[in-house]
């Protein structure tokens, strides 16, 4: 199979398009929190939430994109050292993916620690300063860098965090507003003894409010509180399942390329003897779970969770091919962000600004 039939094959998967619509309950949140924090300006509120979808919509396009990664990740452009040493690994990147020259914008992401990669937005792809440096000293070959960057780009083919900016903006509101609500709630359960075993109570009392709304025709007080428990229960679960198919067709996309043993072969090495610079940045994107960690994770913040640093697709794929002798299955602690995807992250967590 050639390689732009692997990569037409692969690009249609659509992975953002799904997690967009995953968002949606936060969405509407967003939408009730706008509504009630500047219903006060009265018709003028509608020029708020008009404003507020328009910066959204810019967020799409490749100058707004480019702000956004800078000012929310701390990318930065690479330095004429850098990309002196990165341009033969990003051209062989692009020319296995299928993709012009131009189709990926390049990054060094300022706050990363670790040998990792990062795909964010439709067009950005980062790395570490870590990897910049491994790559110098020969710890980190050429071809481990292309494999590491191919599954970057693949995130890109498939879509993956090609909503994933607009989506951090669009649910900023109701993350806030549930953090906030969040840290009281916790507060109030340090400081009052009864307040634990009242939580017990609230799915009870859900369930109790929910028969009496419909009893009473109450439809959009109803609807609300549906929306509550999707975007508490399974909006974070269904969100961790895409993130996690996503990184799973990265691996076996980049496995499929030839680069399967080159990912490996780093990802053991780093994982193994580095702990400190892991593969995986401990926070994400879009960031693919366990379901009880998912549950934990709320879209702002970032919970540790065990998970597959070198995924079974790719050790599969490339034992079938005769890459790999043996493949080992390692578990580290992960965190992404919907609209930012290191390299085999498999938790969906936040926004930007991480």
């Amino acid at each position: 199979m050639g390689v732009a039939m692997i990569s037409q094959q692969y690009g249609r998967a659509h992975y953002g398009a799904w997690r967009a619509a995953c968002a949606l309950p936060s969405l509407f949140g967003s939408v009730l929190v706008l509504a009630m924090a500047f219903g006060w300006l009265g018709t003028w509120s509608g020029l708020v939430v008009l404003g507020w979808l328009l910066a959204a919509a810019a967020l799409l396009c490749r100058p707004g994109e480019r702000v956004a990664v800078m000012a929310a990740y701390r990318y930065r452009d690479l330095s004429a050292r850098e990309a002196a040493l990165l341009g033969p690994i990003q051209h062989q990147v692009v020319h296995r993916c299928g993709l012009p020259d131009d189709a990926i914008d390049w990054y060094v992401r300022r706050t990363a620690r670790g040998v990792n990669g990062y795909a964010a937005g439709a067009r950005s792809v980062a790395v570490s300063a870590d990897l910049v440096d491994a790559l110098e000293r020969g710890r980190l070959s050429e071809q481990q860098a292309v494999a590491i960057l191919t599954h970057e780009a693949a995130h890109h083919l498939g879509r993956a965090t090609r909503y994933g900016l607009m989506i951090g903006w669009l649910t900023a509101p109701w993350r806030l507003a549930a953090a906030v609500f969040g840290g009281l709630l916790r507060a109030i359960v340090r400081r009052v003894p009864t307040a634990r075993a009242a939580l017990l109570l609230v799915p009870v009392v859900s369930v109790v409010a929910g028969v009496q709304l419909v009893q009473h025709h109450a439809w959009l007080p109803l609807a609300v509180l549906v929306g509550l428990a999707l975007v508490v229960g399974a909006q974070p679960l269904a969100d961790a399942a895409i993130s996690r198919a996503s990184e799973r067709a990265a691996d076996e996309h980049t496995a499929r390329l030839g680069s399967g043993p080159d990912l490996a072969a780093a990802l053991q090495h780093f994982h193994t003897n580095e702990p400190a610079g892991r593969w995986l940045a401990t926070r994400a994107g879009y960031r693919r779970p366990a379901a009880s960690s998912a549950a934990q994770n709320s879209q702002h913040g970032c919970n540790g969770t065990a998970a597959s640093a070198l995924h079974a697709p790719l050790a599969a794929t490339a034992a079938r091919r005769g890459h790999l002798e043996r493949a080992q299955v390692h578990t580290a602690s992960v965190c992404n962000r919907p609209d930012e995807m290191p390299t085999s992250a498999s938790t969906a967590c936040g926004p930007p600004g991480q």
